[in-house]
C-alpha cells in the first residue's frame, strides 16, 4: 500500500477477521499497488516480492464517509446549480435542510428531452395551421408550394404520438427501472388511457364549432366520434363530407357531426313577457309537486318544506311580496316541471313548450339578465344559478349547462360553501340545507363535466363541507337527530357505514352504544340516497382524475392495472355498502319502479364503464404485461353496458321515463352503454345473444325517445347509421332498427 492511499473500511457484512491472523498479503502486478483491499491468498504465488504488504487495519469513521459519498442518481436543483454533493433525500437534501433552503428535484435528462420533442411538435402544428389558414390570401402557385412542402415534412400522427416519443427517448438512454415509460405494452395503452392534452379543431371556427366547444376523451361523443372516423377510414371515405347528416349542417371533419346536444339552437326568451306573471294555483302545486318528486331527490338545492310553505303563502297571503330572486327560484321550478311533463305527452314534439319557455323567460328577467356578471352572489342567487343550469341541461344544451353550472360553483365558494359551517348565527337546519346546495352543484358538474368530457373544478383539498345527515327535514326536531347534526363525530361514524369513500376523522371511535343509537335512526329517505349517489359521484371524479386527464402519461405507475384494479375495488365497496333498500341488482326492487334504485344502478354501470373503457380497444394487448387482464377489463366494460340497459323496461314506456327514470339525463347513459357496444362490434364482430338484445333495446328506447325532443332524435340518427356501416344487415332486422 502506498503512503498517499488511504484504506476503506470492509462494508457491514463482511466477515470480522483478526489483523493478526491474517498472512501477508501478495501482488501480482503494479496494478494493484493501490488496492487496500483485505486479501488471503489460496496458494502462494510466482512472483513474489521482497516487501510483501502487511494489512493495516481500517481506520474507525470512514465508513460514515464512503456513505456519504455514495453516487446519487438524481442532484436537486440547487445542489445542482452550485455543482455540490447531493445527498438525494426526499422531500428534502442534507444540504438544503441544514441552509434552510427549498429543495426541489426537477425532471432528469430524458424528461426534459421528451417535454422539448413535444413542444416542438406542437410549435410545427401551430405552423402547418398557419399556412393553411394562408391559403386563401395567396395565389394558386403559392398554394401548391406550401402544400408540397407540407406534405414533404408532416408527420404522421396516427403512428407517432407524444407519447411514442417519450418513450423512445426513455428506452434510448440508460435503464431506469423506476421510469414507468420502459414498461413494455405501455405506448399503446397511454394513448388510450391519458386524457386529450391537444386539440384538433378550432373551436371558434363556425357557429357550430363555438356551440359544442371542446369534447374530451372520457365522453361518449368523443367516443361516437372516433368510431365514426375509423369506420370511415377503413372504409376510404375518409375524406368524404357527410351528407345530411343532422339536418346537414354538421362536417365529418368536426366532433359535432357525432354530437347530440342541442347548443347550437337557439332558446328563445319572450323579452315583452309580465316577469310578475304567475299561473293559477292549482297549475302552480301540480308544478311544484312534479318538481319535488322527480327531481328533488338528485339536486336538492331547496329545503322542501319551507319552500312549499312560502308557495302556498304566496298565493294565499294578499299581503306577500316576495322578492325578485325568489320569484325568479319558483318560474325556474315551474320550468323544470314542465319539461317533465312535456315528455309525458305521448304525441311526437320536436320543440320546447310554449309554457316551458313563458316560465324560463320570466326567470330570466327576473333573476339572471340583469344580476347575473355584475352583482355579489348570495344564497339565493346561487339557488338560481344553479336550477338555470340544470334546465339548460334538461333541454339538451349541455355547453350553456356547463358554463352557467361553472358560475354556480364560482358563486358558491364565494359564499364559503365549500366549507363546513361552524357559525353562531347560521341555524343547523339552515347548515344542512347549504350543505345540500353545494353537493347539488357538485353532483350537477360532474354529470356535465362527463357528458362533455372536461376537467371538474374545486380540488378536494379545497372543500371540507360535510356530507348532509341522512335525514328528512321535517326529522330535524328529533333530540337523536339534533346530535348527530352537532356532533362531527357522530356524523362522521354514522356516514361511514353508508358511504366507501373516507370521511372525517376515522380515530375519532365513538361508543357502541352512541352508533346503535344513530343507527337505529338511519332509514331509506331521499336524503340517504342522496348520500349514496353523492358518493358515487365523487368516486367517478377520481376516475376521471386517474385514467383521462392529461398527465395520466407522465405520473401513472407502472403497470396501468394497478389504477384499474384499484378503482373496481372501490366500486365493489360502495355496492356493498349501499343500504338494502336501495340494491338494484335486486330485480325485484327495480321492477317495484323505485327511481332510487334505478337511478343509483345507471350511476354505477356509468362508473363501471368509465373504468373498463380504456380497455375496450382493438389494441395487440399480447405486448402488455398481462393481455387477459386487458381483455377481461374490455369484456367487463360491455357487460356494464347490457347491465345498464337491462335497467330499462322491455318497452318504451313514457310513465316510466316521467315518475321513475332521471329523464334528463337518461339520454346520456342510453348513449353511453350503446357506444359500448357499438365499439365492441367494430372492434370484434360480436354478435352474441346478450349483445344483439341489448342493441334491440337501445334501439327501441332511442326510437321512443326520438318522437320526444331533438336530441334524442340525433342521437338515434348516429347510432344508427354507424350500426349500419358496422352491420349492414341491421336494417334488415338486426340491431338498430
Amino acid at each position: 500500500m502506498t503512503g498517499g492511499q488511504r484504506p476503506r473500511r470492509p462494508p457491514p457484512n463482511a466477515l470480522s477477521i483478526n489483523p493478526q491472523q491474517l498472512q501477508p498479503s501478495v501482488t501480482s502486478s503494479s496494478s494493484d499497488a493501490g488496492d487496500s483491499r483485505l486479501r488471503v491468498p489460496n496458494e502462494p504465488s510466482s512472483r513474489q516480492t521482497g516487501n510483501p504488504k502487511v494489512a493495516i487495519p481500517r481506520v474507525p469513521g470512514l465508513l460514515e464517509q464512503s456513505n456519504t459519498n455514495k453516487r446519487v442518481g438524481h442532484a436537486c436543483e440547487s445542489c445542482r446549480e452550485q455543482k455540490t454533493k447531493c445527498s438525494g433525500d426526499r422531500p428534502a437534501c442534507e444540504r438544503c435542510q441544514e441552509l434552510g433552503l427549498m429543495c426541489l428535484y426537477g425532471d432528469r435528462k430524458r424528461e426534459r428531452t421528451a417535454k422539448q420533442l413535444r413542444d416542438y411538435a406542437n410549435q410545427v402544428n401551430e405552423y402547418e395551421q398557419l399556412l393553411n389558414s394562408l391559403h386563401p390570401k395567396l395565389d394558386p402557385e403559392d398554394v401548391q408550394t406550401i402544400q408540397d412542402t407540407l406534405a414533404k415534412y408532416r408527420l404522421d400522427t396516427d403512428k407517432y404520438t407524444s407519447d411514442d416519443f417519450s418513450t423512445f427517448f426513455s428506452r434510448s438512454g440508460p435503464s431506469d427501472s423506476s421510469d414507468h415509460t420502459s414498461a413494455p405494452g405501455r405506448p399503446a395503452l397511454l394513448n388510450v388511457l391519458s386524457g386529450a392534452d391537444y386539440t384538433e379543431e378550432d373551436f371558434n371556427r363556425n357557429d357550430q364549432s363555438k356551440a359544442l366547444g371542446f369534447v374530451g376523451k372520457h365522453a361518449e361523443t368523443a367516443w361516437l366520434y372516433n368510431l365514426k372516423r375509423e369506420i370511415e377510414s377503413n372504409t376510404g371515405d375518409a375524406e368524404q363530407t357527410e351528407p345530411n347528416l343532422l339536418e346537414g349542417h354538421r362536417g365529418y371533419h368536426s366532433i359535432a357531426s357525432a354530437s347530440y346536444f342541442l347548443d347550437d339552437c337557439e332558446i328563445t326568451i319572450n323579452e315583452d313577457i309580465d316577469p310578475l306573471g304567475r299561473p293559477s294555483q292549482v297549475v302552480a302545486n301540480g308544478l311544484v309537486q312534479t318538481f319535488f318528486n322527480t327531481v328533488h331527490a338528485d339536486l336538492p338545492i331547496l329545503r322542501k318544506e319551507t319552500f312549499l310553505n312560502q308557495v302556498n303563502s304566496f298565493y294565499t297571503a294578499a299581503f306577500v311580496q316576495p322578492g325578485r330572486q325568489w320569484l325568479a327560484i319558483l318560474n325556474l321550478v315551474f320550468a323544470i316541471a314542465s319539461r317533465s311533463d312535456q315528455h309525458q305527452i305521448r304525441n311526437t314534439l320536436r320543440n320546447v313548450g310554449e309554457e316551458t319557455l313563458q316560465y324560463f323567460s320570466r326567470a330570466w328577467k327576473l333573476g339572471l339578465k340583469d344580476t347575473c356578471l355584475l352583482d355579489h352572489a348570495d344564497l339565493q342567487q346561487v339557488q338560481i344559478e344553479g336550477l338555470t343550469s340544470f334546465f339548460l341541461l334538461s333541454l339538451g344544451h349541455i355547453n350553456r349547462a356547463w358554463r352557467i353550472c361553472g358560475l354556480a360553483v364560482r358563486s358558491a365558494t364565494a359564499m364559503g360553501l365549500n366549507l363546513r359551517s361552524e357559525s353562531n348565527y347560521v341555524t343547523l337546519a339552515s347548515k344542512e340545507s347549504r350543505y345540500k346546495v353545494w353537493w347539488s352543484l357538485y353532483t350537477l358538474e360532474t354529470l356535465l363535466g362527463i357528458m362533455l368530457g372536461r376537467p371538474i373544478s374545486v380540488e378536494k383539498e379545497f372543500c371540507t363541507t360535510p356530507f348532509p345527515v341522512p335525514f328528512e327535514e321535517h326529522d330535524f326536531s328529533d333530540p337523536k337527530v339534533i346530535q348527530v347534526m352537532s356532533d362531527g363525530r357522530l356524523r362522521n361514524n354514522l356516514l361511514g357505514h353508508v358511504i366507501a369513500g373516507p370521511f372525517g376523522d376515522a380515530s375519532l371511535a365513538l361508543t357502541g352504544q352512541s352508533i346503535r343509537t344513530a343507527m337505529e335512526l338511519l332509514k331509506p329517505n331521499h336524503v340517504l340516497y342522496f348520500v349514496c349517489f353523492l358518493d358515487l359521484a365523487r368516486l367517478m371524479r377520481q376516475v376521471v382524475e386517474a385514467l383521462y386527464a392529461p398527465d395520466v402519461s407522465q405520473y401513472l405507475p407502472t403497470d396501468p392495472e394497478i389504477v384499474i384494479t384499484d378503482l373496481n375495488i372501490k366500486a365493489d365497496v360502495w355496492l356493498s355498502k349501499l343500504p338494502s333498500a336501495f340494491k338494484f341488482t335486486d330485480e325485484k326492487r327495480v321492477t317495484t319502479r323505485d327511481y332510487r334504485c334505478l337511478r343509483l344502478g345507471l350511476q354505477y354501470y356509468s362508473t363501471r364503464i368509465l373504468i373498463s373503457k380504456s380497455c375496450l380497444h382493438s389494441l395487440d394487448w399480447s405486448s402488455a404485461g398481462d393481455h387477459r387482464f386487458y381483455e377481461k377489463t374490455g369484456d367487463s366494460c360491455v357487460e356494464a353496458a347490457c347491465h345498464m340497459l337491462g335497467l330499462f323496461p322491455a318497452a318504451f314506456d313514457a310513465t316510466w321515463l316521467t315518475e321513475v327514470a332521471p329523464w334528463w339525463s337518461v339520454l346520456h347513459y342510453l348513449v353511453q352503454a350503446t357506444t359500448v357496444l357499438l365499439i365492441r362490434v367494430s372492434a370484434s364482430a360480436d354478435s352474441s345473444r346478450n349483445l344483439r338484445h341489448a342493441l334491440d333495446k337501445a334501439a327501441t328506447w332511442l326510437s321512443g325517445l326520438s318522437l320526444k325532443d331533438l336530441a334524442s332524435q340525433r342521437a338515434y340518427a348516429v347510432c344508427a347509421s354507424l350500426l349500419e356501416q358496422l352491420d349492414p344487415m341491421a336494417g334488415q332486422g338486426g340491431g338498430v332498427r
